[in-house]
């Protein structure tokens, strides 16, 4: 009789075991195939330890897409971005700016259309003093031309280089 408790108990826990064995093995692999490599997401946005944006990656309008640095208030500092970011619609647009503690664009070089994304293409960079004002400007025209423009502070240009 102890023989027959004892072999039933065995069995039964053996099954048990068995079963849930075969049970991780069948559903757990499929759980874990379930998970992306990868973080797909229209938008993110990195936090500081103070709650402040840090970092933000979006898309969008159109053909735009951006990467936004911030300092630790959440004031934008740079931007890394391409497809013409006002109205996305400049596949060719593409570029870096750079802004000082107060918000103001101090430099920017990139590829574009201009604001219209109707231009002619173009290559520059862009160096404006601590207010905004462009004091320095150096391009490649759509032809392959190049040009040095350095301006004073109302924008007037006192030496150039074709």
């Amino acid at each position: 009789m102890k023989r027959a408790i004892f072999l039933g108990g065995a069995v039964s826990f053996l099954m048990a075991f068995l079963g849930t064995t075969l049970a991780f093995a069948v559903a757990l692999p499929a759980i874990v195939d379930a998970q992306e490599t990868r973080l797909r997401a229209e938008q993110l946005t990195v936090v500081g330890d103070n709650g402040a944006d840090r970092v933000g990656i979006q898309t969008g309008p159109g053909v735009a897409a951006s990467v936004r640095v911030l300092d630790a208030d959440g004031n934008l500092r740079s931007m890394l971005s391409t497809g013409g970011q006002a109205r996305g619609d400049d596949p060719e647009a593409a570029g870096i700016a750079f802004r000082n503690s107060s918000g103001t664009q101090v430099i920017r070089l990139g590829t574009g259309r201009g604001p219209s994304s109707t231009g002619p293409l173009t290559q520059g960079l862009i160096l404006t003093d601590q207010e905004g004002r462009q004091r320095a400007r150096i391009g490649v025209a759509e032809d392959g031309s190049p040009s040095i423009n350095l301006l004073d502070a109302d924008g007037n240009v006192i030496w150039s280089a074709p």
